[in-house]
């Protein structure tokens, strides 16, 4: 499906803001500064998304889609929960290593979620959805209440993940990137119940 041209401006624009988020980060991003990244005017990027929370909430959502389609494409030749949780958290690194720049809006998404509602709301929604894919992994299209004790154990084994993910993003690694994907792995393996 080829997209029009009022939507290749608004990819563009959301591509913009996810790059100056990264480059220039939070304070110094606005319609200014993205225009200036997608050489638009102030006014053009203003009408393509009317309200600033519009234009972040849509481009932090393009980051997450972003990555589920990595993972999801780490996915597509796995058969076992084994191989299922290891392509599930070596194609989120993927994803990281592949976008750094969608590192930055992911940390600002968690950021702004400790005081700001509508971000706390897509950041609740995206915890579930991972740890929704996590459950499907391992109990498959079993449903239970969230809550139980699986749900518990999937939930655990995202939050892993996430934590992980902020490890690599913020801080200097004290053992190789792979050693600690491989950590990840070996725990969520444990926690599982796979190993």
């Amino acid at each position: 499906m080829e997209l029009k041209k009022g939507e290749l401006r608004k990819l563009e624009i959301i591509e913009a803001t996810i790059r100056c988020l990264a480059e220039k980060g939070w304070l110094n991003t606005n319609y200014e500064t993205v225009g200036q990244l997608c050489n638009m005017k102030r006014p053009h990027v203003a009408y393509h998304y009317p309200k600033w929370d519009e234009l972040m909430h849509a481009s932090l959502q393009f980051v997450y889609v972003t990555g589920q389609t990595v993972v999801r494409d780490y996915l597509r030749d796995t058969n076992t929960p084994r191989e299922m949780i290891r392509a599930y958290i070596e194609g989120t690194f993927h994803w990281l290593t592949s976008y750094p720049k969608h590192g930055a809006a992911i940390t600002l998404l968690w950021h702004l979620a400790t005081f700001d509602k509508r971000y706390r709301a897509l950041s609740t929604e995206l915890k579930w959805l991972g740890a929704e894919r996590v459950h499907a992994i391992l109990y498959g299209n079993e449903t239970v209440q969230r809550g139980s004790g699986h749900w518990k154990t999937a939930l655990a084994i995202h939050g892993l993940l996430v934590g992980r993910c902020v490890e690599i993003l913020s801080s200097d690694l004290t053992v190789p990137r792979e050693t600690l994907v491989e950590q990840v792995v070996e725990e969520a393996l444990k926690w599982g119940g796979l190993k």
